[in-house]
């Protein structure tokens, strides 16, 4: 009977951005797993499974070999985006990294700006800086889409090269949401995403706990927080009414 591996929600959110008929590179792929789904699915034309770790990347192969799939993965061991043929793969994957991270592997692929490369990102901190980073690139968000694992709530970028909007472009007045990270939410508060509402107010509670917990800290620092919560609570108010 052949086995079926069940992705995580984190990692189904990602699959289903890829589009049928992609050249995947997984980039930090540790286990393996969404190459693997790939490869049982069987819409992904090629996969790359690629990782720095020589440790992890073993541990990949015993995934794909416990189902069945080793012949349909390339696997390499490498730095991440170093070594890797731009012609080979159209969609880069790279998930369950710090934005600060990604924002490194960026950096020194800035073949990752044309437009025919598709990017899904999925960073697990420093999504703030990472998006300013995307938007000084000019990478042009397509989609973003909330994923919510073992009581936390990711955020996966679907991107490409060309910037697509700025704050002014879709309506918000740039005093009150100066930050890629405003922008990004209000962009997730447009799609109607049902895991918005509590991502939101996520958000407002660990800074409300932050501030709370900051008596003896500079003034700017809780001011910062403030004027963010502040954010946070306008764009939450644009959800609501569009419901």
């Amino acid at each position: 009977m052949e086995r079926l591996l069940r992705l995580p929600d984190r990692l189904l959110v990602i699959a289903e951005l890829i589009g049928e008929g992609a050249a995947v590179a997984d980039i930090g792929t540790d286990h393996g797993f969404l190459p693997v789904y790939l490869a049982q699915k069987g819409f992904a034309r090629s996969i790359i499974a690629s990782d720095i770790s020589a440790g992890s990347l073993e541990s990949a192969r015993r995934t794909a070999a416990y189902y069945g799939v080793t012949d349909k993965i390339e696997f390499a061991v490498a730095r991440g985006l170093d070594g890797l043929d731009e012609t080979k793969a159209d969609t880069i994957v790279i998930s369950g990294l710090g934005g600060e991270t990604i924002m490194g592997i960026l950096n020194e692929a800035p073949w990752t700006m044309h437009p025919s490369v598709n990017l899904i990102l999925q960073p697990q901190s420093k999504i703030n800086e990472l998006c300013g980073f995307l938007r000084e690139r000019r990478y042009n968000l397509h989609d973003v889409r909330l994923a919510y694992n073992n009581g936390r709530y990711y955020t996966v970028l679907y991107i490409q090269g060309d910037i697509r909007f700025s704050i002014l472009e879709i309506g918000l007045n740039p005093m009150e949401f100066p930050k890629p990270e405003y922008e990004l939410l209000y962009w997730l508060s447009c799609s109607e995403d049902s895991l918005f509402l509590g991502y939101i107010d996520s958000l407002i509670a660990k800074n409300n706990k932050i501030i709370a917990g900051k008596k003896g800290s500079k003034m700017s620092f809780i001011l910062r927080k403030v004027y963010q919560t502040m954010a946070y609570e306008k764009i939450r108010e644009l959800y609501i009414k569009c419901l």
